[in-house]
């Protein structure tokens, strides 16, 4: 809701699902949750800080000269399809483009995907304005249309604009993948970057929809009465960097989901707009940092979502805040338009699209009652002033391993907009509901106000939680405020949508799913069946992935207690590919990893057994859970790349690598049916062995 510095105020799964994909018009994705989660392997992939502006010989473009600025012709295009991009350069010169994905990359954060050029720039004309509702559409000419390989992976793209000159600029965009469901689906809050852009942010023609703060508008009033737009354009620059609101917290979100090899994949408000019905494929829908602006086809496509037991994370505040409606470009390109016009008297459509706050009597549909809580409030946006997340109800199971106890805090991951449960406003129907932190603060006018954090559970089964902080996403890789426990948090809150842990863990019915046991003494197993335990399991499964969380190591004198060693292990084209192992040490924890101190040179050992079923027919099939028992053994080690995580805090360590396996001459490779089925991790410092882990991969 951000004006700168001034702000005003269960049927069967199956039937479910197909019922609402007939109410939202929209069409489900025809493929199911596969095998071959492409994040790991992407982010082993070399990496790239060059996708920052600012590095040393360039300089980053205005919006006063426009040395060079662009935009593209989507806001998300599918693999193997074509996006254009329209560049206008100052004076007349050529530029290059460099296309990043973005990511983890070992913590560079990007990765470079293509170089084209150098192309032939023009000086575009000025950018008319609508004098009625104030919209600015640029309509430039194409500078480069880009052709997308099909071998890209979905997610967040970057394109780093340069002139001859070495001036510098963004132009932001989406890779999804309409052919292959993943886990998680993370929606880019495209909308609310565009509310608040008023290129050209020149001090006198550039307009948003805000009359002030970082979104000022400028020129002659509009029919709002001000100088605020009533519709804005995607067709046209972002302002300043040119990448949207994205750098502001949501690249920290993606770098960790990325980190921690989450099968995730990438799409805008406009794609969830434009069908709805894709939410209804995944165990769960993510809306992370500042996601203000919806339209009714959005809201109705993630109430949807939940009726049909899909889970949602609100990794944000101020979420779902504004109407909006969706328009057409003047050369009749849909949905290139927002309007909204923050006022029922003088917007021309009257009825459930209005644009006004989704909680006015008008519409009557508070977003409390489909995120749990609702925006309060602001105060400054200087990091500084960011306040501390104080925990309550710590029992919950979204803390578990954390070691956070009622009252403790996570400094400066609350802020600039704060959410929390609102009286006086309906709570969304549940089976649950539980306030999991109260976060006092001051805001922007001295009064005191405070957030709040909700998990809750609707009638359906699917969990939703809303974090009531815009910048949640610093707690998880921004320098300097990161912390583990947060970290943990998130890790819990996933797992848990993508039926890894928790309480009352749903079986999603395109994927098997693993849920912890106790810990037995020297083994660990994660998951149902092997062991004397009961349960089974049908091929295919390419990837295993499991968290021991050990409450205790191995009996050995001496040894220190490791706090978890989390891995993602799948079959790729190489054989296996061993990815983001993640070893958390406990608050405490003597094992420093500062260079040249003790705990700075530790290995992880690890050992798999991998078992082929490519022979194995649906029914019957011989051996452990019914496969076949062709088996091989993989060992090796890698040194892990530690980072202290704060006083106290323990550290976090991260490597990645890849391993070869041969069953019965053969290679394992992407397309054969493969069970990863034990592991054992080894943890080695200067030789000396801390502590062993092992343990079961089972559906």
């Amino acid at each position: 809701m951000r004006s700168g510095r001034f702000r005003g105020p269960a049927l069967p799964a199956a039937a479910v699902v197909s019922a609402i994909v007939a109410m939202l018009g929209g069409t489900a994705p025809a493929a199911s949750a596969a095998p071959g989660n492409p994040i790991p392997a992407e982010n082993l992939q070399t990496g790239t800080d060059n996708w920052e502006l600012g590095h040393s010989g360039f300089r980053r473009a205005n919006d006063t000269s426009k040395q060079i600025k662009g935009y593209a012709s989507a806001t998300s295009v599918n693999a193997g399809g074509q996006i254009s991009f329209h560049v206008t350069v100052n004076p007349a010169q050529t530029f290059t483009i460099d296309v990043y994905r973005l990511g983890w990359y070992g913590g560079l954060g990007g990765r470079l995907m293509q170089h084209v050029g150098p192309l032939n720039g023009v000086q575009q004309p000025a950018c008319p304005t609508n004098a009625t509702t104030g919209l600015i559409e640029c309509g430039w000419s194409t500078g480069y249309t880009l052709t997308v390989p099909t071998t890209w992976t979905t997610g967040i793209y970057m394109v780093m604009l340069t002139n001859a000159q070495n001036y510098q600029n963004h132009i932001n965009f989406v890779v999804r993948n309409d052919s292959r469901v993943a886990d998680l689906l993370y929606q880019e809050s495209v909308t609310t970057y565009q509310a608040y852009n008023n290129y050209p942010n020149d001090g006198a023609t550039g307009k948003s929809l805000y009359d002030g703060g970082s979104g000022q508008s400028y020129g002659a009033n509009t029919i709002t009465g001000t100088k605020r737009a009533a519709a804005v354009s995607f067709d046209r620059p972002y302002k300043d960097g040119g990448g949207g609101e994205f750098l502001d917290s949501e690249v920290y979100m993606v770098q960790w989901l990325e980190r921690m090899g989450y099968d995730v994949s990438y799409s805008t408000d406009v794609d969830t707009h434009e069908n709805g019905a894709r939410l209804l494929s995944y165990k769960g829908f993510l809306s992370v940092g500042h996601d203000e602006y919806w339209s009714k086809q959005m809201y109705d496509a993630a109430e949807a979502a939940r009726a049909a037991r899909v889970n949602l994370g609100f990794f944000g505040a101020n979420d779902v805040f504004w109407q909006i409606r969706f328009g057409a470009s003047s050369t009749g390109v849909q949905n290139r338009v927002i309007i909204c016009y923050k006022a029922q008297q003088i917007d021309p459509v009257q009825g459930p699209t209005t644009t006004v706050q989704w909680r006015d009597s008008f519409l009557g549909r508070p977003e409390q009652r489909l995120i749990g809580v609702q925006y309060t409030t602001w105060f400054n946006d200087a990091e500084t002033s960011y306040f501390p997340y104080r925990v309550q109800n710590s029992g919950n199971w979204v803390y578990a391993g954390t070691g956070l106890a009622d009252g403790d805090t996570v400094p400066g991951v609350v802020g600039y907009e704060v959410d929390h449960k609102m009286p006086g406003y309906p709570l969304p129907d549940n089976i649950s509901y539980t306030l999991v932190s109260h976060s006092p603060i001051v805001d922007y006018s001295g009064a005191n106000d405070y957030g709040e954090s909700v998990i809750y559970e609707a009638p359906s089964g699917a969990r939703v939680f809303g974090a009531g902080t815009i910048v949640w996403g610093w707690g998880l890789s921004k320098p300097g405020v990161e912390d583990a426990r947060l970290k943990k948090t998130t890790q819990n809150i996933l797992d848990n949508f993508i039926g890894l842990s928790g309480p009352g863990t749903y079986m999603h019915p395109q994927s098997a799913t693993t849920q912890e046991t106790a810990l037995v003494p020297a083994f660990k197993q994660c998951g149902t069946g092997g062991n004397g335990a009961t349960g089974s399991h049908s091929p295919p499964l390419g990837v295993g992935s499991c968290d021991p969380q050990p409450t205790s190591p191995l009996a050995r004198a001496g040894e220190q207690s490791v706090g978890s060693a989390r891995f993602t292990v799948m079959a790729g084209d190489v054989g296996i590919l061993v990815s983001t192992t993640d070893v958390r040490t406990p608050a405490g924890d003597p094992y420093d990893p500062t260079p040249g101190s003790s705990g700075s040179d530790l290995t992880a050992a690890m050992k798999l057994r991998i078992t082929d079923s490519s022979s194995c027919t649906p029914a019957p099939c011989a051996g452990p859970y019914g496969i076949a028992t062709t088996s091989a053994d993989i060992d090796f080690s890698v040194p892990l790349d530690c980072e202290a995580v704060g006083p106290g805090a323990g550290s976090t360590c991260q490597a990645n690598t890849t391993a070869n396996a041969v069953l019965g001459g053969t290679a394992i490779a992407s397309g054969r049916q493969t069970l990863l089925e034990t592991f054992r991790v080894r943890l080695v410092d200067s030789g000396n062995a801390l502590f062993e882990q092992q343990g079961l991969l089972a559906p």
